[in-house]
């Protein structure tokens, strides 16, 4: 059964099985893995059911724009998958607070996380990302000196 559809790149097919199975081993979950998604969640559970995780490129050499259309069409014709997101050209502001919403009609989402923003861990490592994108911003969104 299909549960999941990406455009994917290189070997991300395989990353969601791999942070799944940490999950289901109680494994720490690396620092690019901290969130774990309701997606994550649910291949966790499966794999916990015994079911089995296949992927399969359905085409390949398509050029990125034709990826990002085909991955659309086929999120969009398959209904019961457990994308988050309709697919094609990214993370939007509408795509953004439509998940929030969504996650915020979850009371186990809700839970889980009021939990996670009391531990200090989690809270050293939220500080920790927003110094990082302040520095990779810096000078970004300042005004330029006008030439004369």
């Amino acid at each position: 059964m299909i549960r999941y559809v990406g455009k994917g790149r290189g070997p991300r097919r395989f990353r969601h099985e791999r942070k799944a199975r940490k999950i289901v081993a109680g494994e720490k979950i690396d620092e690019s893995y901290r969130r774990i998604s309701t997606f994550h969640k649910k291949l966790a559970d499966a794999l916990r059911g015994g079911s089995t995780v296949s992927s399969e490129i359905l085409v390949s050499g398509m050029t990125e724009e034709e990826a990002l259309d085909r991955e659309k069409i086929e999120i969009a014709s398959r209904p019961g998958l457990w994308n988050s997101l309709e697919g094609g050209y990214g993370w939007t502001s509408r795509d953004a607070r439509a998940l929030q919403l969504k996650q915020l009609a979850d009371p186990e989402y809700v839970k889980v996380h009021a939990e996670a923003v009391r531990r200090p861990e989690y809270r050293k490592y939220l500080s920790e990302l927003a110094q990082k994108q302040i520095r990779s911003n810096r000078g970004r969104f300042l005004p330029k000196k006008l030439e004369t």
